[in-house]
């Protein structure tokens, strides 16, 4: 499956070992967050760097009808879910929870990780792929770890709408990352 980055993802997945992942510059605090959804309305939501600005880290879109099911359960129309989002500091990786929350594969949530301020290009030349930060930037893109050990890059993702940032669909609970092939 080629995408906008030119990487590619194999039937198996892609090792952690094999992608050049994003270096994060800021210490993130909070380090959890924990958004409620309500199943019926759009929700748009932000989780913000703990610096004095709150620059945005992400920004999360969540339409009518998106969570399918929480721990095999349908959602109803008009409940409230809790959504959980976790960084793991000095990357741009994050978990999304509950573990047991499925979206609707045709109505998935979107999400758009910004890097501008704190995103550290200069990791590029730990890949002999990259020959300057520009040509890292042009191929990152998010990955989402669908099983332990293997990632894949999530539905949709590419160049968010703005100068450094990516998107994608938020494809379900786990692991998510900003990393190019290395």
């Amino acid at each position: 499956m080629a995408c906008s980055g030119g990487g590619a993802t194999g039937p198996g997945g892609t090792p952690r070992t094999a992608l050049l992942a994003l270096a994060q510059a800021d210490t993130f605090s909070p380090a959890n967050a924990t958004f409620h959804i309500q199943e019926n309305m759009t929700t748009h939501v932000q989780l913000a760097h703990s610096d004095s600005s709150g620059t945005i880290f992400a920004d999360f879109t969540f339409t009518p009808f998106s969570i399918f099911s929480l721990d095999g359960q349908t959602v109803c129309d008009t409940c409230t879910v809790a959504v959980t989002v976790t960084v793991q500091p000095g990357t741009y990786f994050f978990s999304v929870g509950p573990s047991g929350i499925r979206f609707d594969a045709a109505n998935q949530p979107t999400m758009i990780v910004s890097y501008a301020k704190y995103g550290d290009l200069s990791v590029f030349d730990s890949s002999a792929r990259y020959g300057d930060p520009a040509s890292f930037q042009a191929a990152l893109e998010l990955w989402h770890e669908r099983r332990p050990g293997a990632w894949f890059l999530a539905s949709a993702s590419g160049p968010g709408p703005g100068a450094s940032q990516v998107s994608a669909a938020l494809e379900g609970p786990g692991n998510y990352l900003v990393a190019a092939l290395k």
